[in-house]
């Protein structure tokens, strides 16, 4: 039996198609790196996919996970995670770059931090602060946007904002201030009093949040101002 010529199979608009359609593919994944962070629900758009970010990455994992003990007022261990000044100056190092004399890196692989009652790293957090030390603990950032920037709601604006940089604290059987964020009305209560857009913004008249901690990514606070705006729908 014969087989059938490429001509017979594919006709020659289909052709041009298929290939026109490649190029252009190929050449918008070579011009736009996207990579998600420890929350899957952000991106980062024309980063190097290889390094792992401060500022994006690592400081949402320590201000929900290790800021309500490691933080100026409470100073467990006098170890201070919520900001870079205060990692370098109190995480014990004999070499950034070796995770075996990092003390950051040693109770990541023993799995002792957070203690309970707390939620432990996932796997996914934990992957991303050793990368992190064995990268040199960088104070790097790359640009950030949320994967909404329109048609914002609760779920892809506030929420993830909250999840990224707030529930550590406000959460749990003694919510920081009262305030369990881990309960829709309660972020809802803070939202339309106007003090939780006050606080991320670090206004004059409330405790700047996170608490002693970098201010979030404008992008953050512009999209959590739209969603308020829009009527918090």
């Amino acid at each position: 039996m014969k087989k059938k010529s490429l001509n017979t199979i594919y006709s020659l608009p289909v052709l041009l198609f298929i290939i026109v359609t490649s190029v252009l593919f190929f050449s918008f994944k070579t011009n736009e790196t996207i990579f998600y962070n420890s929350n899957p629900e952000y991106k980062v758009i024309g980063c190097d996919t290889t390094i792992i970010y401060f500022k994006q990455q690592v400081l949402p994992i320590l201000q929900t996970k290790c800021i309500m003990c490691h933080n100026p007022e409470k100073n467990s261990h006098g170890v201070l995670l919520n900001n870079y000044e205060n990692i370098l100056a109190t995480i014990e190092t004999e070499d950034d770059d070796d995770e075996q004399k990092n003390e950051l890196a040693k109770v990541i692989l023993r799995n002792k931090m957070p203690p309970y009652p707390h939620e432990k790293l996932s796997s996914n957090q934990k992957n991303i602060l050793l990368k992190w030390v064995n990268q040199g603990m960088q104070n790097n950032s790359c640009e950030e946007t949320l994967i909404a920037t329109s048609n914002l709601t609760f779920e892809n604006s506030l929420k993830l904002v909250i999840e990224n940089h707030c529930i550590g604290c406000h959460s749990g059987k003694s919510p920081a201030n009262g305030y369990d964020f881990s309960n829709k009305n309660t972020v809802l209560e803070v939202v339309k009093n106007g003090k939780l857009l006050k606080a991320i913004n670090h206004e004059a008249g409330v405790t700047p949040m996170p608490f002693m901690s970098d201010k979030i990514s404008e992008n953050e606070i512009n999209a959590v101002r739209t969603w308020i705006e829009n009527g918090m729908n």
